[in-house]
């Protein structure tokens, strides 16, 4: 046996050489004398994660969206109080009243109230606005209220028992933007301290497709993260108030994985939907190979935050970054492991490897001898 192994085995090496290829063996780049090769690292560890419906689960259950390592701004902090600032346009009104009265020439009478409505004005680089009879005044850094105080305050000198209404009318201070997959792109003033993201999404004319198929990215002072748009609407916790300055972006799904090995058909596929399962992942690639594949060998690559392993059970004592290279093993072999692939969700960038049974290691090997044509030896005297 261990004879009829070895001439297979030089056989399949010498027909290495003869059978056509699209180029060069692999054996000639590995030795070729030109190649300046650099020396591999340490091997790099892995955990390898062995799946049945309930670990799916506990699996599915850790990657959720999680509100305690979403970014700061996720946990929906009161945002800072409205003020007037430079280049708002603003209303200014004001009313007061003389025991004498005051003229009505509109109307041919005498009034006990005057009321006198400023131009709109926008607040100068200076933060002030132009008041008669008072001059230029602070606005900017007061909110609407602080400054109506203001100018009773300063007008009570002038003027017999004033009182003001100040309407910002346009907050060019205070915006954010919404952009992509909505119908009205642009940037829109906060003109209430409580405005969250589906009340932005709804002022630039709301989403263009269906909510499922849109994620709601908010970027904020240079951080940004991303939600699916269903969990914006179904979950209150998520739809936090917007800041100034806050970009939200409503997008495509665009999440791709990669199947390779012995499936029928090896590729990339993209999928919209929050969630898909691995069977369904495995069906878009149309299956194994009954001959090729090994059905305990179904292998899914993910980087893993190493507290995601530590609540699966995994020893990560010996790991030392915080994600690490997993691989999650599906047993086909186990009548219930369909029924963890079908709970279990895939992830954007997962890769699904299927390697190949054994008996198909050893059918290549022999479609190769069986594939060679002998040359004839003469051996005549």
């Amino acid at each position: 046996m261990r004879r009829l192994a070895l001439f297979l085995a030089c056989t399949a090496l010498t027909a290495c050489e003869t059978v056509p290829g699209a180029g060069p063996t692999t054996q000639a780049i590995l030795t070729d004398s030109a190649a300046v090769r650099t020396l591999p690292g340490p091997k790099q560890a892995f955990a390898l994660v062995t799946l049945d419906e309930p670990m799916a689960r506990k699996v599915n259950s850790a990657f959720a969206y999680n509100m305690a390592d979403s970014a700061p701004f996720f946990m929906d902090e009161a945002p800072p109080r409205l003020t007037i600032g430079v280049s708002d346009k603003i209303e200014i009104g004001i009313v007061s009243k003389s025991d004498s009265g005051f003229i009505d020439f509109t109307q041919s009478s005498v009034a006990p109230l005057s009321t006198t409505q400023l131009p709109l004005q926008e607040v100068g680089t200076d933060g002030r606005v132009q008041v008669p009879p008072l001059g230029r005044v602070q606005a900017a850094g007061l909110t609407v209220q602080q400054f109506e105080n203001r100018l009773i305050s300063q007008l009570s000198q002038v003027l017999v028992e004033p009182s003001v209404v100040v309407r910002v009318a346009d907050r060019a201070s205070a915006r954010a933007a919404v952009i992509g997959q909505v119908a009205q792109p642009g940037r829109f003033a906060l003109d209430q301290e409580d405005l969250r993201l589906v009340d932005l999404v709804s002022l630039a004319g709301g989403p263009l497709k269906q909510s499922s198929d849109l994620t709601l990215s908010l970027t904020r002072n240079g951080t940004s993260y991303a939600i699916p748009f269903d969990t914006a609407i179904t979950s209150p916790v998520y739809n936090v108030r917007v800041f100034p300055g806050d970009v939200i972006q409503v997008q495509d799904v665009r999440h791709r994985f990669v199947v390779l090995g012995g499936v029928a058909q090896n590729g990339e596929y993209e999928f919209a939907r929050p969630e898909l399962s691995l069977a369904a992942a495995m069906g878009q690639a149309r299956g194994m190979n009954n001959r090729q594949a090994d059905r305990r060998g179904v292998f899914l690559y993910r980087r893993t935050p190493v507290s995601v392993l530590a609540d699966l059970g995994a020893d990560v004592s010996s790991f030392t970054t915080p994600v690490v290279p997993t691989i999650y093993q599906f047993d086909f072999s186990n009548p219930t492991t369909l029924f963890a692939a079908q709970v279990f969700d895939m992830k954007d960038e997962d890769v699904i490897f299927v390697s190949d049974a054994f008996l198909e290691e050893v059918d290549k090997v022999l479609s190769l001898v069986t594939s060679i044509d002998p040359t004839p030896i003469d051996i005549s005297p």
